[in-house]
């Protein structure tokens, strides 16, 4: 809650602060964005179609590839024992956004809307255990579907006529079905299916090429 009350206030202040060019109505944009917590082992980002019409709302349609990579070894210098696992995830979704403009200054605005997300992803997690010279291998495999339910609340700035800057908090209500296969040391082998519901948020701070 702390991160959207910082969010909320900037966005008021930097709606009634600067005065350039007005908004454009009525046309198309292509948006790209990357989410706050963005490294080169953690990417979570969007491409954007925007429709704008002659009210200044949004009807946007989306297209949002993540991926993660995970490596973590650990070694004991007092004998051979050590620990090695690495983990890779893949998910993308595609969806659609209706954002209403709710307050204006000039080459600066304030919007908010909601929309949704039907996404599909994969991981693979590899675990190699080493204890006293012998080794054992663990294999999990993650396949899911996720539903998603949003709700935004963006500012953007023009910083030309055709370009504009934007930051977006979005809380988003998720339900993750899955199925899991696992091999333990090549021995023994098993499937779970679960569903699951989240509640989580973040920000996305992007760029929109205007048409």
């Amino acid at each position: 809650m702390r991160l959207l009350k910082i969010f909320v206030l900037s966005t008021l202040i930097s709606t009634f602060a600067f005065a350039q060019e007005n908004l454009p109505n009525n046309g198309y944009a292509l948006s790209f964005g990357i989410s706050q917590n963005f490294t080169l082992s953690d990417f979570n980002g969007f491409i954007a179609f925007k429709k704008i019409f002659n009210s200044g709302n949004q009807l946007r349609f989306l297209l949002r590839p993540e991926y993660t990579h995970f490596n973590d070894k650990n070694e004991d210098s007092s004998s051979n024992d050590n620990m090695e696992e690495t983990a890779n995830s893949s998910f993308i979704s595609v969806g659609a956004d209706y954002l209403w403009r709710l307050l204006q200054n000039n080459n600066v605005q304030m919007y908010g809307g909601g929309g949704f997300l039907i996404g599909y992803g994969n991981s693979k997690t590899e675990q190699t255990t080493t204890v006293d010279d012998s080794t054992r291998v663990t294999i999990k495999k993650l396949n899911s579907w996720q539903y998603e339910i949003r709700g935004i609340l963006g500012a953007e700035w023009m910083v030309s006529k055709n370009i504009g800057l934007h930051a977006e908090y979005i809380l988003n209500f998720k339900l993750k079905n899955s199925e899991r296969n696992s091999d333990y040391y090549g021995s023994f082998k098993g499937t779970e299916k679960t569903n699951r519901f989240d509640l989580n948020h973040n920000v996305f701070f992007g760029i929109s090429f205007y048409l």
